[in-house]
């Protein structure tokens, strides 16, 4: 072979073998209208290199898009959660369905001592709702949403379900969000889910979770959580509402505000409001308010206390209370009862809350397997019809009185655990509200009888 037919043949199987330049200082993208797949065998590094830059060159394929069209039509939305979808739906959690740690001044002094989790288990702030991201990480939203982003699964699901379930009330791409705890979201078959490598190496023990990733689009990433998501994202054909500069200088903010506005569209084809506070609320939530109405929070903490009690002869009454909120009086509690006397005390009262609410959640969970239609039907038009009552405003033509009585039935509507408890307080606010096309739901016969048979009581 000559030298001429080596050259030739060196310089095409350089051309297809290096479509890209590995250089580090100079890593040069071929030029192509085609997004670019961003992970390896399904892992994602966002410190690499030859990924940042496939990520610029994606983010300017879709700019380029978005000029065009002068439209955002993809959307796709994002739940960072420390709880996995099983059976493929979003359960909304009701009262008593779950816990958290919680740590006072009592909790604090005795870990400082034994170095051991001394802290509370108390039932968990209730919230009838779930939350989402459309088009952007949870990091990416600043102080709006006030929560910790980190968790241990990060859900990237289509819209769909979202926007035609009945329960959604409001969307917006740094909130959007289901209203209510009465059904599951459901989360469609292609979902993908991401998972920190560090996190994953603590999860792969599960046997239960990974018998279920195997039928899931699983990306396991290492690096910024943000800039994971905002690559996964283009890899989807989905251009974030935000991304750093460093990446893509978007001076105008285009991309934010044509999705704000195809969003605003989306919202007004489907009646759901925009960017709107839950239940007529300038702040917070409209279930939240009840939990501080009826002091559901310190009821809890009373319940703890009143343990304490029982499990502490000839300790003063004023002195358990005060150790919970100051730590000189901590102190003087533990030397009294003793450290591993009080920290067993603790732990026999944690396992007594996680046993109840394991109970609580099992039943719970199980009702709302298959909710029977016309079941179903009732709770939808009953969020719908309280939504309405505070956008109108309708609060005005009640007495106090009235209100209070009103109120406290919508608040059993959202937070009673039982289906039969919700259904009961249907009934009472159908009545209260006075609204004649929801009482005709109750004029069909058939429907009462398929309910009575099933033991739920209008």
């Amino acid at each position: 072979m000559g030298i001429l037919e080596i050259f030739k043949k060196k310089k095409k199987e350089e051309l297809l073998t290096k479509p890209i330049n590995l250089q580090e200082e100079n890593i040069i993208i071929p030029e192509s209208n085609e997004i670019i797949n961003l992970t390896n065998n399904n892992i994602l590094d966002t410190d690499d290199k030859v990924t940042i830059a496939k990520f610029k060159h994606n983010l300017k394929i879709l700019y380029k898009e978005l000029e065009e069209k002068n439209k955002i039509d993809k959307f796709v939305i994002i739940r960072e959660d420390n709880f996995y979808p099983y059976n493929n739906e979003w359960l909304v959690n009701s009262k008593e369905t779950e816990y958290e740690e919680y740590n006072q001044a009592l909790s604090i002094q005795l870990k400082k001592r034994i170095q051991k989790n001394t802290s509370i288990y108390m039932p968990t702030h209730f919230r009838s709702t779930k939350h989402f991201t459309i088009n952007t990480p949870l990091g990416a939203t600043g102080s709006y949403n006030g929560v910790d982003d980190n968790r241990n699964f990060i859900v990237i699901d289509s819209i769909n379900n979202l926007i035609d379930s009945e329960y959604t009330y409001s969307i917006a791409p740094q909130d959007a969000y289901v209203d209510v705890s009465h059904e599951p979201l459901k989360i469609s078959n292609d979902v993908t889910i991401m998972i920190n490598q560090e996190k994953y190496n603590t999860l792969k023990d599960n046997e239960e979770l990974m018998a279920d990733l195997k039928n899931k689009k699983v990306i396991i990433y290492k690096g910024d959580e943000v800039v994971a998501i905002q690559m996964v994202l283009t890899e989807m054909g989905i251009l974030p509402s935000k991304v750093g500069t460093r990446f893509y200088e978007d001076n105008t903010g285009l991309a934010y505000k044509k999705t704000e506005e195809s969003l605003k569209e989306i919202a007004k084809n489907k009646n759901i409001m925009y960017n709107q506070s839950h239940g007529g609320e300038i702040n917070g939530h409209f279930s939240s308010k009840y939990d501080d109405m009826n002091n559901d929070w310190n009821t809890s903490l009373n319940e703890f206390i009143s343990f304490l009690k029982s499990n502490l002869e000839n300790i003063d009454d004023s002195l358990i209370k005060e150790s919970l909120k100051n730590k000189e009086k901590a102190d003087e509690l533990i030397n009294l009862v003793g450290e591993e006397k009080l920290f067993n005390i603790i732990q026999n009262y944690n396992e007594r809350v996680k046993d109840n609410i394991s109970l609580t959640r099992k039943k719970y969970c199980k009702e709302r397997t298959s909710i029977p239609s016309d079941i179903s039907e009732i709770f939808k038009k009953i969020v719908k019809r309280i939504n309405i009552f505070y956008k109108n405003n309708e609060q005005n033509n009640y007495s106090a009185i009235e209100l209070n009585e009103l109120e406290e039935n919508i608040r059993l509507f959202f937070q009673s655990p039982s289906i039969e408890e919700q259904i009961k307080s249907s009934s009472i606010l159908l009545k209260k509200m006075n609204k004649s096309e929801l009482n005709d739901m109750f004029s069909n016969n058939e429907d009462k009888n398929n309910i009575n048979k099933r033991g739920y009581r209008i």
